[in-house]
């Protein structure tokens, strides 16, 4: 699994750009749009309810029996996408 810088991150709305920056104010990046920016900045939060999402799914299968299980491909390829693995 790679390492991630830590969210939650925020967005800063400069002139040309905006950027995204850690807890600790240190800049991640800079974009063109604010609207890239928020969906980036909201990255770490995603992936940890995503992380929560499947492990809650497969604790109690059978309250999601009629869960499309390609839904659950879909997530599981998001978050080792996320986490750089690529196998």
């Amino acid at each position: 699994m790679s390492k991630h810088t830590r969210g939650p991150w925020q967005v800063h709305q400069l002139t040309s750009q905006s950027g995204i920056y850690d807890a600790s104010g240190n800049r991640l990046a800079s974009v063109r749009y604010v609207a890239d920016a928020r969906l980036i900045a909201a990255a770490p939060t995603m992936l940890e309810a995503l992380r929560e999402l499947v492990r809650g799914i497969e604790e109690t299968p059978e309250l999601f029996e009629n869960a499309e299980q390609g839904v659950m491909a879909r997530a599981r390829a998001a978050i080792a996408a996320a986490e750089g693995d690529n196998t």
